[in-house]
């Protein structure tokens, strides 16, 4: 599901959402959270037994705190990680994607 959580009508589908849920993933940096009602004072009156899960690029206390990033360039880029996945004097080269399958099992491995 994605929401433009910029209009009044979004807003109203999240209030719905926050009430009925368990736990609320938020990853957008700080001021844009606080642009759109997004912190855990907005969201908690709604469902006050929330569990809010506060995940940033960069984390709360770093001089880049409020600047969107996500793995390959908040973790692997500036920790040095993503030199190590390459060959001396060759360019660097990204994390490989994750092993995911996608294919349904067949009639044979299916459980009744």
């Amino acid at each position: 599901m994605a929401i433009d959580l910029k209009s009044p009508a979004a807003q109203q589908i999240l209030e719905k959402l926050v009430k009925w849920a368990d736990v609320l993933i938020v990853n957008t940096p700080h001021p844009a959270r606080k642009r759109l009602k997004l912190e855990y004072e907005d969201v908690a009156k709604w469902n006050p037994r929330l569990i809010y899960a506060d995940v940033t690029g960069f984390g709360d206390k770093d001089r880049m705190q409020g600047s969107p990033g996500f793995d390959i360039t908040s973790y692997w880029a500036r920790s040095g990680l993503l030199s190590m996945t390459r060959d001396m004097g060759a360019p660097p080269t990204g994390p490989s994607p994750p092993a995911v399958t996608t294919r349904r099992p067949s009639a044979s491995t299916r459980r009744s």
